[in-house]
């Protein structure tokens, strides 16, 4: 049985009205605990090691969270809040990171309007500069909250079965004292948002990632106080995302009230498969981001673009949870790759210790190892040729630039792009010798942008910045009335 199937199956089954406690429901923030641990994100490890590196060196936590409150725009009354991670993606440009979900849409309704909140990442550091709009870093209060929840001694869990039924129904260990903690920081956050929004008194929230804990308690603060939310999709959502996909529900108050999509493809596929938004609180209001990018001239350094001019190149974004078999498999394409392409490996954001694991890449001229964060991993989609990937939101990126697509397969995904696979301009390669027959394909067929062209309207609404200010002001303009 699918995970997905295995969620679906516990919330039909069990009485999620037990996950109730100080009249919050609490099972979503729950779930994802779940979700993360099975997909291989050990949270309560990642806890340890968090706490590890704050708590045993607190003063210099304490100067990092000092210096980002001391760079910080202070808290003011604006129309548009604005909230992000410093985790999520980002493109550099000019010395500034650009902010992919919500740069378009600042620059239109103006930096006076609007205000930008950005969590650190884990270690109090930051991607975005100081930038050319207002930016409030809550750095100094999220280090009181971990301290808080550090040596608090309130237990919030009075009832911890329903809890318990979960993980033991999914069969992983469960461990009260985390789930107490992560409770109490949900708590302590919500707190801090109430604070927050007291001041801003905003007409409207944009936020990304809605089902991070520190965005829940930011929505269900929004909600008290009466704020319509907004989450932007920020990547791939698939039938399998369970941040996105509910079988039954108690309570919307840990889910944004609007969903803003990238287009058609991905409201149809909430609508069907999860309980969550429905009618007008789902919105195809298309990707604004990538289509700005699309319309400006090649922003890349002059070694990669002199080498798009020589080549013809195929683009390989990398995955880190399959990394491994991606390096094997672009090493023996590198093997036998006719001298007129090249391959650009894009590395994703997530990998860890690069150098040593991408050696053996070294070895080979055809292959150029993209390791640099701030080449615009969209503006490289302008130069390629091909573009390959095992999952991932950049196939969807790859077809917004009419880009034809050879999946690489690595057969515990296959699930997750095989309904894309049309062997016309989306192929599935089992090893390396299928992919150079429909290398040759692709070569050969002289209509593939047209196909390219009516599949990217499927998956992308056009006009994307104009719906977004429409559906900005619609949503704005009925909380008032």
């Amino acid at each position: 049985m699918e995970l997905i199937e295995k969620f679906y199956q516990f919330e039909s089954e069990y009485d999620l009205n037990k996950f109730i406690i100080d009249g919050l429901w609490y099972y979503p923030l729950i779930k994802m605990t779940i979700y993360f641990e099975l997909a291989g994100q050990n949270l309560k490890n990642n806890k340890n090691k968090r706490n590890k590196s704050i708590y045993s060196n607190v003063f210099k936590q304490f100067l990092k969270a000092m210096y980002w409150k001391i760079n910080s725009e202070r808290l003011h009354f604006s129309k548009y809040l604005f909230v992000d991670s410093a985790l999520t993606r980002r493109q550099g440009e000019d010395g500034v990171d650009e902010n992919m979900y919500f740069d378009p849409i600042i620059n239109k309704l103006g930096y006076k309007n609007s205000l930008f909140v950005e969590y650190p990442n884990n270690e109090f550091n930051h991607t975005a500069k100081i930038s050319h709009y207002n930016i409030y870093f809550p750095d100094f209060d999220i280090f009181k909250i971990f301290l808080k929840a550090r040596f608090r001694k309130k237990k919030l869990i009075v009832n911890k079965k329903p809890v318990q039924d979960l993980y033991d129904y999914f069969e992983v260990h469960f461990d009260p004292d985390f789930i107490n903690d992560r409770l109490n920081k949900f708590f302590l956050f919500k707190n801090l948002f109430e604070k927050m929004l007291n001041k801003v008194r905003p007409e409207i929230i944009l936020l990304v990632d809605g089902y991070d804990y520190k965005q829940m308690a930011l929505i269900y603060a929004a909600k008290k106080l009466g704020i319509p939310t907004v989450e932007m999709q920020h990547g791939l959502i698939s039938r399998t995302h369970m941040g996105y996909m509910y079988k039954n529900i108690v309570s919307h108050q840990l889910f944004a009230d609007y969903l803003f999509t990238f287009g058609d493809f991905f409201t149809r596929l909430i609508q069907s498969h999860s309980m969550v938004w429905q009618n007008n609180h789902i919105v195809s209001t298309g990707f604004p981001y990538i289509e700005m990018i699309k319309q400006k001239p090649v922003r890349l350094p002059t070694r990669l673009v002199r080498l798009a001019n020589r080549f013809k190149i195929i683009y390989v974004t990398s995955q880190w949870t399959v990394r491994d078999e991606l390096k094997k498999f672009i090493i023996e394409l590198a093997k036998k790759l006719d001298p007129d392409f090249m391959i650009f490996y894009k590395i994703h954001p997530g990998e860890k210790e690069i150098e040593n694991f991408y050696k053996p890449f070294l070895r080979y001229k055809n292959i150029e190892l993209i390791s640099d964060k701030s080449i615009n991993s969209l503006e490289l989609m302008k130069v390629a040729f091909v573009h390959s990937t095992v999952y991932s939101t950049s196939y969807f990126e790859s077809v917004f630039f009419e880009l034809p697509n050879i999946f690489i397969d690595v057969p515990q995904y296959r699930e997750n792009i095989q309904n894309f696979i049309d062997n016309e301009t989306a192929f599935l390669a089992i090893d390396t010798s299928s992919y150079f027959q429909y290398l040759e394909k692709i070569l050969a067929n002289s209509n593939i942008s047209k196909k390219l062209q009516s599949k990217r309207v499927k998956f992308y609404s056009p006009n994307s910045l104009e719906n977004v200010m429409a559906s900005i002001e619609r949503i704005a303009h009925s909380t008032k009335t």
